[in-house]
């Protein structure tokens, strides 16, 4: 009778353990997956122009940084009559990369001059004249100010800094990826909600025999 005890503890155990591998490379090839999924790249650029509204001794630098076809960027004014300011926006090209709508979305940092009051714009309408050149309008409600401004692109960029540069996306061997992920992550997680690990299950299984068999010996 001990000897069937063992057998089917032994028979229990390994089909537990082959269910948690199963699970367990389901979820590193998922992991697997993702890591080579190619990441889209943000392109950023600096312009510099004038703007002609209710200041017209204004000149701004916007940095605009797009990543397929979204932008954020920031938005700086600067016066000697009016002041300067930081402000946040967001917007999208459309038309081809030909139109930027975009409009602000946070005064960052404002230092108005001689009574003068620093507003955010409601909306910003750019069409591109040459691949190095904006020109359209903008308005703000809350300042009462619309008008003309134009920007030229003077420089790239980059999103981040040359030493944090994302590397260059390449194959990756998926089974050597499996086999790291065992080594890395099987000892501190499940591989499936509610089914224990494998040491887990041979421990529940070896101790329900051990059970089994001391109530035998004491009948």
């Amino acid at each position: 009778m001990e000897r069937r005890v063992w057998i089917t503890a032994l028979s229990l155990g390994t089909l537990l353990d082959g269910s948690a591998l199963m699970a367990q490379g389901a979820v590193q090839e998922q992991a697997a997956r993702r890591l080579l999924t190619p990441v889209s790249e943000e392109r950023c650029e600096v312009w510099r122009g004038d703007i002609r509204g209710n200041d017209p001794t204004a000149e701004i630098t916007v940095r605009l940084c797009t990543r397929e076809g979204r932008v954020t960027g920031t938005f700086s004014w600067s016066s000697r009559e009016s002041g300067w300011d930081h402000r946040a926006l967001v917007g999208e090209w459309r038309d081809d990369a030909s139109l930027l709508v975009a409009r602000d979305t946070a005064m960052i940092e404002a230092h108005p001059l001689h009574g003068w009051t620093l507003c955010t714009a409601d909306a910003y309408s750019l069409r591109r004249t040459s691949p190095d050149r904006l020109e359209g309008t903008y308005s703000s409600a809350r300042c009462h100010d619309h008008g003309r401004l134009s920007m030229t692109r003077v420089a790239v960029a980059p999103s981040k800094p040359e030493g944090d540069a994302a590397p260059t996306p390449r194959t990756v061997d998926a089974p050597r990826l499996a086999r790291i992920a065992v080594r890395t992550h099987t000892a501190r997680c499940s591989a499936a909600p509610g089914l224990p690990g494998a040491s887990s299950a041979w421990a529940m299984v070896l101790g329900g025999a051990m059970l089994v068999m001391a109530r035998r010996r004491r009948a």
